[in-house]
């Protein structure tokens, strides 16, 4: 009764559907998935995967504003700013920025020197990441830092005195998730996490994050609210969804992501459309899908915004009274003295600027595709001046970007999205965290189990079954 139970805790997080139910939603919807594949190269260069045999992907986020933490170490003297910390407490997974460990910390194995397995701590915690709500403006009281290169009395060119220490205030994630039991152990590992965290002092002790971080003496308890986000496939539907978010609510029209309506795309439209058009560039040409790469593509169909929008024209609008329908209330909060068929080729906002500037995120010795995947942020704008996240280019923007996902097989793409207006997400899921879950001991004794029962019969949830919308799952 207990397993029962607490899957349907998870089950609900999950929002899943029957396998049957799941096939048929994919064969009669995404009818593109089933005939192309992602090219070979590009599909090598995606970072994650739907494990095999699973169509579900969850992730959530609980904050602990309350708390703030400093790195051990200082900012290297040739580092301008602190780092984004994302630090997954496996101690395996990559961690970001991929040179904190080593540069700050001289740490250049973490699978051996981090790995969870060398600590005592609890294993319902492998899932999740720490990471930052904000960062804090002080550095120390010995930090001298400039926003200019200077040269130090070695005569090398540097921006801080080596004494910085970056503060920031306390945040968590979890790595993608795809069954009911890791769900579950994930929602006790939050709790464990929690509780060590709101201790007054000595908390983590013998925890890995120990030789990272240290945590400010803080009476305050953990606080704060939590975000679920869930997987839907890419598609036609959802991808119009994501232009009218991206493109007018948030570029044009500058919304808080308090406006967003019941979801956040936390995957860029400009990302998205590139990743479902390369599906079926090659029209199931073998050769083509061996070597074809977004570089080449950029080269070839997206040349410039005009390029993009006819592209669009001819793959994605399925005319132009759809395309007028789509792109007609971008173009009148935004368009000014140029005509439609103008704007949409080069205006401010238009999704063909989105695309052909993400083309332009190129580095030496990387590839695109692994510019793309390893920085989701990039598809949100970054050279024009345009953005298309929450608050548009004048608002602050705190949401995690998250790039795309791929299935086992290769054949269907998928996005991420947060949830903003289910209760059992923003408010229940909440209170079982930082409430009901705050006596939990560990997730191997069981007792977990039980917290997360009650945790449900507490809130009272009822499942309610409705037909899921032509792209969510």
């Amino acid at each position: 009764m207990v397993a029962a139970t607490v899957s349907q805790v998870a089950l609900c997080l999950m929002a899943s559907v029957h396998t049957q139910q799941l096939s048929a939603l994919r064969d009669e919807l995404d009818v593109e998935g089933a005939r192309w594949q992602m090219p070979t190269r590009i599909q090598e260069a995606i970072k994650a995967k739907m494990p095999q045999g699973t169509h579900i992907s969850v992730g959530f986020e609980f904050e602990c504003t309350s708390k703030s933490f400093s790195l051990r170490a200082p900012l290297p003297a040739d580092w301008s700013e602190c780092p984004g910390v994302a630090f997954p407490l496996d101690g395996v997974s990559n961690p970001e920025p991929e040179d904190m460990l080593p540069e700050l910390f001289r740490i250049h194995a973490p699978a051996k020197e981090l790995s969870m397995s060398m600590f005592n701590m609890p294993m319902a915690v492998r899932n999740v990441v720490w990471t930052y709500d904000g960062l804090d403006d002080r550095l120390g009281p010995e930090c001298n830092m400039s926003y200019e290169p200077y040269r130090n009395p070695n005569n090398d060119s540097v921006y801080n005195n080596g004494k910085c220490f970056c503060e920031y205030s306390l945040e968590y994630k979890t790595l993608p998730v795809h069954t009911a039991d890791d769900i579950r152990e994930s929602m006790i590992g939050a709790a464990l996490t929690i509780k060590e965290a709101s201790k007054k002092a000595n908390g983590f002790v013998n925890w890995n994050v120990q030789k990272l971080f240290k945590m400010e003496e803080s009476r305050a308890k953990c606080n704060g609210a939590t975000h679920v986000t869930k997987a839907f496939v890419i598609n036609k539907v959802s991808l119009i969804d994501m232009l009218k978010q991206q493109m007018f609510g948030y570029c044009a029209k500058s919304w808080p992501k308090e406006m967003s309506g019941d979801k956040v795309f936390r995957t860029s439209f400009a990302e998205a459309y590139m990743l479902w058009r390369a599906m079926s560039y090659c029209e199931g040409n073998r050769t083509c899908e061996e070597k074809l790469t977004l570089s080449e593509m950029c080269d070839s169909a997206w040349s410039g915004p005009e390029a993009v929008q006819a592209d669009m024209d001819t793959n994605f609008f399925s005319g132009e009274t759809e395309k007028a329908s789509v792109m007609g209330d971008i173009f009148h909060a935004v368009g000014g003295n140029l005509s439609f068929n103008e704007w949409s080729n080069k205006g401010w906002c238009s999704p063909a600027w989105a695309v052909y500037e993400l083309c332009y995120a190129q580095e030496a010795n990387y590839t695109l595709e692994q510019i793309i995947a390893s920085d989701p942020q990039l598809g949100f704008g970054w050279a024009f001046d345009m953005y298309y996240g929450p608050g548009g280019p004048e608002g602050k923007d705190t949401t995690t970007k998250v790039g795309a996902m791929l299935s086992a097989d290769g054949r269907i793409v998928y996005g991420l999205a947060e949830y903003r207006k289910d209760p059992w997400n923003t408010i229940s899921f909440r209170q079982c965290l930082y409430g009901s879950l705050r006596n939990v001991r560990s997730f191997e004794d069981g007792s977990g189990a039980e917290l997360v029962m009650r945790c449900w019969l507490l809130r009272g949830q009822r499942m309610h079954s409705r037909r899921k919308s032509v792209y969510e799952l």
